[in-house]
């Protein structure tokens, strides 16, 4: 064996070893600018689970969401009796067959805005919306959202 063909085997492994290291580089820098771009975009999206397939909650740009297992006009009477018994006057209440918009006034004068949609024959999705732009209150809306699940119940 020549000097020379030692030389070729250290080169194959050297460039074996180069070529290995830039895929992770390549692979590692795409997986960096990924997430990076999602920062950047601002996804919010948080997925918050109380149980295992019971109450779990979705929270996007300011809006609590939560799927329940009953009809929209329960549902929609249990948001009103809460809003009543918490003293919150209804501003405006919207209705397009589908679904229902309350927007409300707490105590302390910051906006509510609740949303009863169908979501099917037994299951009604409602999305609470606490606060100003910019400052959602997420406690405000997760206790609301306790509120309607205790009632339910019931």
């Amino acid at each position: 064996m020549s000097y020379n063909d030692c030389n070729r085997g250290s080169d194959f492994l050297q460039n074996h070893h180069t070529r290995k290291v830039n895929k992770m580089t390549r692979k590692f820098a795409v997986l960096f600018m990924l997430s990076c771009f999602w920062l950047w975009v601002g996804c919010a999206v948080v997925a918050v689970g109380t149980g295992v397939g019971v109450g779990t909650y979705t929270y996007l740009k300011g809006d609590l969401k939560r799927a329940y297992n009953a009809k929209f006009d329960k549902t929609l009477d249990v948001c009103l009796s809460i809003l009543t018994d918490l003293n919150q006057p209804i501003l405006e209440k919207t209705t397009d067959g589908e679904k229902t918009t309350i927007q409300t006034k707490r105590q302390n004068s910051s906006p509510q805005t609740i949303t009863v949609s169908i979501s099917s024959i037994d299951w009604t999705e409602v999305s609470v919306r606490s606060g100003v732009f910019g400052y959602w209150n997420r406690e405000v809306s997760q206790q609301f959202h306790e509120f309607i699940a205790e009632r339910l119940e019931r």
